[in-house]
């Protein structure tokens, strides 16, 4: 578990920098978004700034995420979202197979497009 907690660690951090280097796309948006792995019971919440950047990244229990705190939440677990960040893994094809929910509004996801796809 603990190997697992340290990898959604460093793929939340690499999605952070994906984020910020895309910055002029997401500028004036300033809203949230979530990713809450199933496996490991833990979420973060992305609050990006006016400017486009990540300007809060808070780790919680994933059992504490509430849906209304951002715009959309992506649910996974850490294997999945590491193989869609190295492309081993189709993010649709995760999504038909379960291995993906998607609660909230499909265009804050949207935002997260460039960083996942």
């Amino acid at each position: 578990m603990a190997e697992k907690q340290k990898t959604a660690e460093e793929l939340i951090k690499t999605i952070v920098t994906k984020l910020n280097e895309i910055a002029d796309v997401n500028e004036g948006w300033g809203k949230a978004v979530q990713f809450s792995f199933s496996d490991i019971n833990v979420g973060y919440y992305l609050k990006l700034a006016m400017n486009g950047t990540v300007e809060k990244c808070d780790k919680k229990p994933a059992s504490e995420m509430r849906v209304e705190d951002a715009e959309g939440t992506v649910i996974l677990d850490v294997d999945t979202l590491k193989g869609i960040l190295d492309k081993t893994v189709d993010p649709m094809e995760a999504l038909g197979k379960g291995l993906l929910r998607i609660e909230g509004k499909m265009d804050a996801l949207m935002k997260l497009a460039p960083v996942i796809m």
